[in-house]
């Protein structure tokens, strides 16, 4: 049976006795020791065990206990008893009665959690209890139990108290219980401001860890600074040194010293922000930056009171920037200078090209007439034959010459962009027809055999015949030119959707592998003995490729090596018709 006991009214007197007085005493001085306790070490545990002894010392008659809540407000942490048996405590932990005032099973109309009295003697619903067995085994008949509540109503504490003697037991509402609940509730809001408290620091030094910072402030009364012990690290000084303002100072590289003084001195006089940046001088004579950030703080009077903020080690961002601009000024430098070389090279290749114009237009004027001279004078029928041998020899090297001059002139054109060319619809067959009869005696007189296979179907493109015929026999003659005596040339055709692939190969000297990237560039022959051996300037390869990338198509060499032969592909695109302009 549970009831709630009214509030005795025995021995109310005008004067309180002298054993009531002695209570008194002894509650006022026990609760400025627990508040004592509380203000000095916010430990929930150890207050709860001070009020529990000190209301037992009030009322010897009867046990405390004292239940505190775990963080999550729904089961118990700790249980303070100090002269309950453990036989009763577990049980009690363990009973439906605290969980349910825990949980707030007994309310008052006010939706309140209200006191809850248990009459241990009377046969009731608790009787058959493992709690209520344990605490009746220990001799008590009535039990007391008052809810702590934190002021937004979550419960803090179970405060119980159990009596062997129903008739001179405590209620709810004396002056013991109500003390005992208010300095319960302190010790619990107490104790937990200081968890969040310590876990807010915690998480503050991770931050300030995480982030390389240190937290200063300097009280402008004493002159006294504050900082953490990564700010100290920051200036070279051990954790546990007192500083001053002279101290830091002292630190201050003496560079940067009065610019800092001013930027502290702008801030407390205009109350502006501190932001500034110096070097600090640790006593191994190591240089370090930090970067201070603050405020100064004023009183209801406008009165600089303090200055406080955070600072940051920066060096190491100082000397990659440092290396950056060192990094950036050599770049600049060296773009400066290749631009200079780049200006310098266009200079001398504008000058090379306008020298070979010149060069090859002075050259081939005056061979014209010797060409047409040594022509006619051959053929002479009145010369003898010595005569004519060597006037057939003057007109053969006078030829070769133009052709040289021809060349070089094509190729200042391919530097300046101003190959002409004059398309139309061009039969690639008819044109290698054309280059093979030009080449014709050339591969009469070395012996060598030329095998002809064109088998494209289509053959049309758009192109400048002269220039096409051009291409085709610079690579016949130098399949000619690199093939001993008795080798063999091919020339293939063949369709490749919407294109023609010409080949010309050879059996003759090959390519060294690591000549096939340079094969196409102006001036570039495999190596001396060839050029003493086939002479030539190495430009129709070159100027090749410049009419075969005008006509939007390709050009390809690909050989196996040394005296494995070579083969030359030529690809562009089919037409289907003669050219529209």
């Amino acid at each position: 049976m549970t009831s709630t006991l009214p509030s005795s009214e025995h021995g109310i007197s005008d004067r309180p006795s002298a054993s009531e007085w002695k209570r008194c005493e002894l509650l006022l001085s026990g609760q400025k020791d627990i508040l004592q306790i509380i203000a000095s070490s916010a430990d929930s545990e150890r207050a709860a065990e001070a009020l529990a002894h000190l209301a037992e010392r009030i009322q010897p008659d009867i046990k405390c206990a004292i239940f505190l809540t775990a963080s999550d407000r729904t089961s118990f942490s700790h249980v303070c008893a100090p002269n309950l048996s453990r036989r009763c405590r577990v049980p009690l932990l363990q009973s439906p009665v605290t969980s349910r005032i825990l949980n707030g099973g007994w309310r008052d109309s006010h939706d309140q959690a209200e006191p809850l009295v248990v009459d241990l003697t009377q046969n009731g619903k608790w009787k058959h209890d493992a709690w209520a067995n344990a605490l009746t085994a220990e001799g008590f008949q009535i039990c007391l139990f008052v809810p702590v509540v934190s002021p937004n109503r979550e419960p803090l504490a179970i405060f119980s108290l159990f009596g062997c003697d129903k008739a001179n037991f405590v209620t709810s509402d004396s002056q013991l219980v109500q003390t005992a609940i208010h300095l319960t509730a302190i010790a619990c809001e107490m104790s937990e401001r200081q968890e969040e408290l310590c876990a807010e620091r915690e998480r503050l030094s991770l931050a300030l860890a995480g982030g390389k910072l240190g937290i200063w402030n300097w009280d402008l009364r004493t002159n006294e600074f504050v900082w953490s012990e990564q700010c100290k690290s920051f200036f070279g000084f051990p954790p546990d040194a007192k500083i001053g303002f002279e101290q830091f100072l002292g630190v201050v590289h003496s560079g940067d010293r009065d610019r800092t003084v001013n930027a502290i001195e702008e801030s407390i006089r205009k109350d502006v922000p501190c932001d500034v940046e110096y070097r600090v001088v640790h006593p191994d004579g190591t240089v370090r930056w930090v970067a201070a950030t603050g405020r100064t703080f004023r009183d209801d009077f406008d009165r600089p009171i303090r200055m406080g903020g955070v600072a940051r080690d920066v060096t190491d961002e100082k000397e990659f920037d440092a290396e950056l601009q060192e990094y950036q000024s050599q770049l600049r430098s060296a773009l400066a200078a290749a631009e200079l070389a780049r200006r310098e090279a266009e200079s001398a290749i504008k000058a090379k090209d306008q020298f070979l114009a010149v060069l090859s237009h002075e050259l081939r004027t005056p061979l014209t007439p010797i060409t047409m001279a040594a022509s006619w004078l051959r053929n002479a029928e009145e010369l003898s034959d010595q005569a004519r041998n060597a006037f057939d020899m003057i007109f053969r090297n006078a030829e070769l010459e133009a052709r040289l001059i021809d060349d070089l002139l094509d190729l200042t054109r391919v530097a300046r962009n101003q190959l002409e060319l004059q398309f139309q619809t061009v039969d690639v067959h008819a044109v290698l027809r054309a280059a093979i009869e030009v080449c014709e005696l050339g591969i009469q007189e070395k012996r060598q055999s030329l095998n002809l296979q064109l088998a494209a179907a289509r053959s049309l493109v758009q192109g400048d015949i002269a220039r096409l015929q051009q291409v085709f026999w610079n690579l016949l003659k130098n399949a000619i030119k690199f093939t001993p005596e008795g080798g063999s040339i091919s020339v293939k055709s063949r369709n490749d959707k919407q294109h023609i692939v010409v080949q010309v190969s050879d059996t003759g000297i090959g390519i060294e592998p690591k000549m096939i990237p340079k094969i196409f560039l102006a001036f570039e022959q495999a190596d001396r003995d060839i050029v003493k051996q086939f002479g030539g300037l190495g430009l129709g390869l070159a100027i090749s490729r410049a009419i075969i990338d005008a006509h939007r198509g390709a050009i390809a060499v690909h050989s196996d090596g040394k005296d494995l032969g070579s083969i030359f592909t030529v690809r562009l695109r089919l037409s289907d018709g003669p050219h529209v302009a």
